[in-house]
């Protein structure tokens, strides 16, 4: 069987027509390009006693996660973990433990975390980086150590 790929970026896949542009070429997107990008588990403070408190740790949160995205790396946000909620419908229901299993499943196939400043006061943060040294996975301080 010939090979198949796309004729722009030479992503080599089953979808492809031999020399055919693939999807994310015809649309102007760029593939993404795994070469030294890591799977980076973004880490901090998000409770608070009120509701400014949380919004400001989400945005906190949200623009290191964007960072290092910019920097080229693929990170998980739990700052983003608000959608679920948002598009919940009647009857459906997530809770704050079913939150935290998702997000230690993500952590635990992390190539690192990064912890962003401010983290010290979280509980949750805690529990992320005792799970991430128990599994051998590398905990950073600053984005620079990514």
């Amino acid at each position: 069987m010939e090979d198949k790929y796309c004729g722009t970026c030479k992503w080599n896949d089953k979808i492809h027509t031999q020399g055919a542009p693939c999807p994310w070429c015809e649309y102007g997107f760029t593939k993404w390009e795994p070469k030294g990008s890591l799977r980076v588990y973004v880490a901090g403070a998000y409770s608070s006693d009120n509701v400014i408190g949380v919004l400001n740790n989400m945005r906190e949160g949200m623009r290191w996660a964007t960072k290092v995205f910019l920097a080229g790396h693929a990170p998980f946000c739990p700052w983003l973990d608000y959608h679920y909620t948002l598009m919940l419908r009647e009857g459906e229901n997530l809770t704050v433990p079913d939150y935290y299993a998702y997000s230690m499943a993500w952590l635990r196939v992390a190539d690192v975390v990064f912890v962003t400043p401010g983290w010290e006061a979280s509980h949750g943060t805690k529990k992320e980086i005792e799970e991430a040294e128990r599994l051998g996975i590398r905990v950073v301080y600053r984005m620079e150590d990514i």
